[in-house]
C-alpha cells in the first residue's frame, strides 16, 4: 500500500509534542531557544496539565500561524466519573463526589455517542475566556470562582468510548474512568465535555488525563514531531 504524503509545513513552523506540566507559551519559547530564535508563538493553546500536539512558529514562522487557527482537533481523554473539581481537571480542589459504581460500559458509551453534534456548554471556570475584560482564571484566583461561566457554542464531530474500567481503585472505590476519543471543532473545551458527560450520567466528573493527538491533517505520530524537556 502506498504511503500517504505528509501535509507540507511552512518554513519555521514546527509540530511539537508538549509535555504535561508546562504552558503552551513556555513550550513554544523553549523550542525557539533551541532554534536560536527569540520570537515564538503557537496555534491552539493546550492546558498546562494536558500533553500532545502543538503547532509552533519561531522567528518569521510566527507570521504563518494564522493559517493553522480554527482547525479541528482530536483528543484522547480519561474522564474521572464520580468526582468534580474547581478546575474540571485533577489540578483543582475536589468540589463534589458521588458513587459511580453503578455505571456500565453500555450506559457510558450511549451517552458519549449522544454528545455528537453542536453543544452550548459553559466554559471551564479556570480558563482564558474573558468576562468583563478579565480572564476567568484571574477572577478565580481572586476568589471569584463561583462566578457563572459564559456559554460557548462547541461541536463534537465524533466521539468514541475506547475503554471503561469497572475495576475499583483501592484509594477511591466509588470512582470509574472512561477513556474517550473526541474529534471536535476548534474552540471546544474537553473539560466542558467531561463535566457535561457526568451531568448526563448523573454523577460529577472531571478530566484526569488529556492528550491532543491531531490538529487538522497533522498527527502526533508524524515523524517531524519534536519533543522538549519540561525543564
Amino acid at each position: 500500500m502506498a504511503s500517504v504524503p505528509l501535509p507540507d509545513l511552512p518554513p519555521h513552523i514546527y509540530l511539537l509534542k508538549k509535555p504535561s506540566g508546562i504552558s503552551s507559551r513556555r513550550a513554544a519559547e523553549q523550542l525557539a531557544r533551541l532554534q536560536g530564535k527569540q520570537k515564538a508563538g503557537h496555534a491552539g493553546t493546550l492546558d498546562v496539565l494536558a500533553e500532545g500536539l502543538l503547532i509552533v512558529g519561531v522567528g518569521e514562522g510566527t507570521k504563518a500561524l494564522r493559517h493553522f487557527v480554527g482547525l479541528p482537533k482530536t483528543y484522547e481523554a480519561v474522564v474521572c466519573l464520580g468526582r468534580s473539581t474547581t478546575t474540571d481537571d485533577r489540578e483543582g480542589a475536589v468540589e463534589e463526589e458521588a458513587d459511580a459504581r453503578y455505571l456500565t460500559y453500555e450506559q457510558v458509551a450511549e451517552v458519549v455517542r449522544a454528545m455528537v453534534g453542536p453543544l452550548s456548554l459553559p466554559v471551564p471556570r479556570w480558563s482564558a475566556v474573558r468576562v468583563g475584560g478579565k480572564r476567568l482564571y484571574h477572577l478565580a484566583r481572586q476568589g471569584k470562582d463561583s462566578l457563572t461561566p459564559p456559554l460557548r457554542q462547541m461541536e463534537v464531530h465524533e466521539a468514541t468510548l475506547v475503554a471503561f474500567d469497572p475495576t475499583p481503585h483501592p484509594d477511591a472505590p466509588h470512582l470509574r474512568h472512561a477513556h474517550i476519543v473526541w474529534h471536535v471543532a476548534s474552540g471546544t473545551y474537553i473539560r466542558s465535555l467531561a463535566r457535561e458527560l457526568g451531568r448526563r450520567l448523573g454523577v460529577p466528573a472531571s478530566l484526569c488525563w488529556l492528550q491532543r493527538t491531531a490538529i487538522g491533517p497533522y498527527n502526533i505520530k508524524d515523524p517531524r514531531v519534536v519533543t522538549i524537556s519540561t525543564f
